[in-house]
């Protein structure tokens, strides 16, 4: 799956980045796996560890995607943010919230249980139906740059 690929990992330092990264270098032969983060000293840490040839660090926040020296990070003020977000493949991993859906993870990365039928709320999704696709197409609503930053900083104020 990730064979010569390129994957981008925004937040790479923390425990899912480290969990992720640590399973797909014992599982496949990537072409290149860049490490997004703002926090330096997490990066040098990391780099102690996971130091293949495909492996990049570059230090930033994707809070700031209009100021980031590295231009081409795949956020760009006015650009949709994914144009596929749930393929037909993953309809079957697929959970409908009252706001959001989540798609549970095929692959485990740590010991931990985590119910992912359960939100932060202690609301329960709902399975959607095989047919299910989330694509732009079929939601034409995106949320900027700025709409999402101010999304963030609501939520965190």
């Amino acid at each position: 799956m990730f064979n010569g690929k390129s994957v981008f990992i925004s937040g790479g330092t923390g425990s899912f980045g480290r969990n992720f990264i640590r399973r797909l270098l014992e599982q496949y032969q990537p072409k290149r796996v860049v490490v997004f983060s703002r926090d330096e000293l997490k990066q040098y840490e990391m780099q102690q560890t996971f130091n293949a040839p495909c492996m990049r660090y570059f230090l930033g926040d994707v809070r700031d995607a209009e100021h980031l020296p590295h231009k081409n990070v795949g956020i760009r003020p006015g650009e949709k943010l994914h144009e596929l977000m749930v393929p037909l493949d993953d309809a079957r991993m697929t959970l409908e919230f009252s706001d959001h859906y989540t798609i549970q993870p095929s692959i485990r990365f740590t010991n931990v249980d985590v119910d992912y039928a359960v939100n932060g709320l202690g609301e329960c999704g709902a399975q959607v139906d095989e047919t299910f696709e989330y694509r732009s197409d079929t939601n034409p609503e995106f949320l900027s740059v700025g709409q999402i930053a101010d999304l963030h900083a609501e939520l965190h104020s």
